[in-house]
């Protein structure tokens, strides 16, 4: 059983998960009109009101302890009970996804009352995660709950290398794309315009949209494609930022920018898209750090370039997957996907071939029960 998200339960693998509800302390922000060339009218936070909630942000991060979802905790022992009713008590382990911290609290009842062994999944680092504004002491005291929360915790699972060197007995477990997605792969590349698809946000300057806009630049130069056919593609609520440094560059005409839309409608995007893009931003926060996004990238067959943040991770991933690379620099991108963008031009619908290192969710969730089996089995010995 897995904690974290919504609280709502489901079968997955045979596996049950329960969601925990998201009573995260909101703040609204004051919105204006903002409209980006290429795209649609969207919304967009004001300069003050983002400081504004910014600032209220920090200040919960050091009041809510362990986070700002800590209020679901006043839910464990009716949970608890839900989840002995539901399961008449045989639990074979509680696995608990973090962040949010909250979770792990969670999981901790969850095993104290069943009996279960209580593994923890470290998406990413708690203590250390830089992206988490805090104040130094409630730093050191996230430092103080870890440890004691360490002492009860029987396993610690990740996908990042850099969490497996912050807990040396942890086990490295990546997270998979679904099969069925991949098995579904229907779409065909845009015969009209080859796209350097990214979805997701940018985050302000976090990410930086220029690298891929460059690449386009290049492939279309490359093959003396039209200004226009091949374009660097950025969805995602602030995508306007991409067309704006493409502005800068005087490459407006190489990046188009689209609104959020629909997870279906994001499928089918990926799966015309002629290549797809992640992006991370450099510094300790990305090392080792394997974005989700990623494995969504891989059951579309779609040649994938990774830009920014540590290639350590991410880089191994796709070169072993063989779903792609991680590029320094934009040559190095233009350079893996020319092949691809003379297939396009020729009218064929090149894809990757995923090696059996590729990592889908059924092997990730055989793998994790695997290793419940041994927990298992130890105390049983």
């Amino acid at each position: 059983m897995t904690v974290g998200g919504e609280f709502e339960w489901s079968t997955e693998a045979g596996v049950e998960v329960l969601r925990c509800p998201d009573v995260r302390v909101r703040f609204p922000v004051p919105r204006r009109a903002q409209e980006s060339e290429g795209a649609a009218v969207s919304e967009a936070p004001t300069q003050v009101s983002q400081l504004v909630r910014r600032a209220l942000r920090r200040v919960a991060n050091d009041v809510l302890i362990p986070d700002e979802q800590a209020l679901c905790l006043v839910q464990r022992g009716r949970i608890a009970k839900e989840v002995l009713a539901r399961t008449g008590g045989a639990i074979a382990a509680v696995v608990a996804s973090t962040p949010p911290p909250s979770g792990l609290y969670l999981a901790r009842h969850l095993s104290a009352v069943s009996g279960a062994p209580f593994i923890a999944d470290y998406r990413d680092s708690w203590v250390k995660n830089p992206h988490w504004a805090r104040s130094e002491w409630r730093v050191w005291l996230d430092g103080r709950l870890q440890a004691r929360l360490m002492r009860d915790i029987d396993l610690v699972i990740s996908p990042s290398p850099a969490v497996n060197r912050e807990f040396p007995d942890s086990v490295q477990l990546l997270t998979g794309f679904d099969e069925r997605d991949a098995d579904q792969r229907i779409g065909t590349v845009d015969p009209g315009m080859f796209a350097l698809l990214h979805a997701g946000q940018l985050y302000g300057d976090r990410r930086d949209p220029r690298p891929v806009i460059r690449t386009a630049k290049l492939l279309s130069d490359m093959n003396g494609i039209a200004p226009g056919r091949l374009k660097a593609v950025f969805v995602g609520d602030d995508a306007g930022l991409a067309s704006k440094a493409a502005r800068a560059m005087d490459l407006d005409v190489y990046c188009d920018s689209v609104n959020s839309v629909p997870p279906v409608e994001a499928k089918a995007m990926m799966l015309s898209a002629g290549a797809l893009i992640s992006l991370s931003w450099d510094g300790s926060a990305e090392e080792g750090a394997i974005p989700g996004k990623i494995f969504e990238y891989m059951a579309t067959g779609r040649p994938t370039v990774a830009f920014g943040g540590s290639a350590e991770a991410v880089g191994e991933l796709l070169s072993t997957s063989g779903a792609g690379i991680h590029a320094d620099t934009p040559e190095d991108a233009a350079r893996f996907l020319d092949p691809y963008v003379r297939a396009w031009l020729h009218d064929e619908d090149r894809r990757t071939q995923l090696t059996p290192v590729a990592v889908s969710k059924a092997r990730a969730t055989d793998a994790l029960l695997e290793i419940v089996d041994a927990l298992n089995s130890g105390r049983r010995s």
